[in-house]
């Protein structure tokens, strides 16, 4: 897939007791049924609060971006993820990702 991916984060460097990132469960407890703006604007909302990313700011926004510009691992996450899923927990050399998928 050459097609640019659009994603949110959240990055955390500690974890809870059982290795999942803070937020993970708010994020996950969220109806699957549920509007997207509602997930999308929760785990905002959590990336703000909880994300030691530069992106927190922007609620996870990292934009746009093509193959070979991401740590294998959060590369191939986001590339396998369908628009609006959110994935499992992602271990990179930056830290423990979660990752939402916007386009």
């Amino acid at each position: 897939n050459c097609w640019p991916v659009c994603v949110r984060r959240l990055l955390v460097f500690a974890r809870r007791g059982d290795g999942v990132p803070v937020g993970y469960d708010a994020i996950n407890a969220t109806p699957h049924a549920a509007p997207t703006h509602r997930r999308r604007s929760l785990f905002q909302e959590l990336a703000k609060k909880f994300s030691e990313c530069g992106s927190a700011k922007k609620g996870g926004d990292l934009g746009m971006f093509r193959r070979g510009k991401m740590s294998a691992a959060f590369e191939l996450a986001a590339f396998n993820l369908d628009v609006h899923e959110l994935s499992k927990t992602v271990a990179s050399s930056s830290g423990v990702h979660l990752i939402y998928r916007v386009a």
